[in-house]
């Protein structure tokens, strides 16, 4: 009985999960449909950059402005660079490379949440994270093949010669080499790196042969293929 209501608890779990993922899935197709709309007009726009001594604040805003798209600068950034003084000229060069030109000078990061860029500090720096269930039970679960018969041909027992009777040999079945959900974990970290996995806000569990796994975007496509060449190489 207690089987029979962990089963069900695990079943309701699973369906309450893909439901809530159908969500967070079209979030963020609609967050990624912007942050391409956003990335595109900053590397359509052309700009002539020429800053001497500019304040760094004001030469976000002159490049935010120039193509059209928010952007807010992280209090930390705030701290250290409001009032600091920016030396940069460009011509004819995309608002795109121009911010990260200015970026890399001073080793900030810009990241894309809620439909906005943020320019922050390489710690606080994060992408938007999201979890997917991965149904892993075709690599966990053997796959029995159930080959028919062999057929051989038992020679005559007398001198009359004759082909024999048919003998019937029911082949041995061997189960096909599995992984247990904890080893695929074991896998993907040691596969990703570890680095993948220290923020705070990733994860990867496992339950009722399923994979739940909370990353950023980039994170999972390697999960995923890292779980298509396990289920290929089967």
């Amino acid at each position: 009985m207690l089987a029979k209501v962990l089963y069900a608890l695990t079943i309701l779990t699973l369906l309450a999960g893909s439901a809530f993922s159908q969500d967070s899935r079209n979030e963020r197709e609609e967050n990624r449909r912007r942050r391409s709309v956003e990335e595109a007009k900053l590397r359509n726009a052309v700009l002539d950059a020429n800053f001497e001594d500019v304040d760094f604040v004001d030469a976000v805003s002159f490049i935010s402005s120039g193509a059209g798209v928010n952007m807010i600068i992280h209090p930390k950034v705030l701290d250290t660079m409001e009032g600091e003084p920016i030396t940069l000229k460009t011509s004819q060069l995309s608002a795109w490379n121009t911010l990260n030109l200015m970026l890399q000078v001073y080793d900030l990061k810009l990241s894309f949440r809620h439909g906005v860029y943020v320019i922050t500090t390489p710690d606080d720096y994060t992408e938007d994270t999201y979890f997917v269930v991965y149904d892993i039970r075709d690599i966990t679960f053997p796959i029995h093949d159930f080959p028919g018969p062999e057929i051989t041909i038992q020679p005559p027992s007398g001198r009359g010669g004759g082909m024999g009777s048919p003998f019937f040999e029911q082949p041995q079945n061997e189960e096909e080499d599995t992984y247990t959900a904890e080893e695929i974990i074991d896998i993907i970290e040691n596969a990703t790196g570890s680095e993948m996995w220290d923020n705070s806000n990733t994860s990867i569990n496992t339950m009722g042969g399923q994979l739940i796994v909370t990353q950023t975007e980039e994170g999972h496509a390697k999960v995923a293929e890292i779980i298509g060449m396990l289920r290929a190489n089967r």
